[in-house]
């Protein structure tokens, strides 16, 4: 059963993904990507809480941001909570509590949701043109991993900096 206190964060949690893509993410592109906050706060939920939880948070914020482009909305949540899986299972054999550890996760995270979900949602096109989708991966797996570092890093060390300021 969790406890009140994480429900609360968990829910906010969904509210500023939703947030983030709504208002921050298209104005902050970055070759025609943004950073995808729902896979950032769905690898650290799986990294720091259990299993179902991780998974439950990665299918429903897969929900929510699905519904702006509802063509995706099947895809996002589904690999969302498969990759929010992985990373649970990863917690359970190999300790990833050192921030290299939790980094090389996330890039890992990165790179398999950014190829699958092209490779579902542009079948097409990964075929004709091959080399751009997989620029247009990386370019979006380099995005989300540089918003993701300076996420991890505000979590990890937020009672620092917050005695700093």
């Amino acid at each position: 059963m969790m406890n009140k206190n994480l429900i609360i964060k968990l829910v906010f949690g969904a509210f500023f993904v939703l947030f983030y893509q709504i208002v921050i993410a298209p104005r902050t592109s970055f070759a025609d990507t943004h950073a995808d906050m729902a896979l950032i706060l769905t690898v650290w939920i799986a990294m720091v809480c259990d299993l179902k939880t991780g998974v439950i948070f990665g299918f429903a914020v897969g929900l929510f941001t699905g519904a702006l482009t509802p063509i995706d909305l099947g895809w996002a949540s589904l690999l969302l909570a498969i990759i929010a899986y992985l990373v649970g299972i990863i917690k359970i054999k190999i300790v990833i509590e050192p921030m290299p550890n939790k980094i090389t996760v996330l890039i890992c995270s990165i790179l398999i949701y950014n190829f699958f979900y092209q490779l579902f949602s542009n079948f097409g096109l990964f075929i004709i043109n091959f080399s751009y989708m997989i620029t247009s991966i990386l370019y979006a797996s380099i995005n989300s991993t540089i918003v993701g570092i300076i996420i991890f890093v505000i979590i990890r060390y937020r009672y620092i900096l917050r005695n700093l300021i």
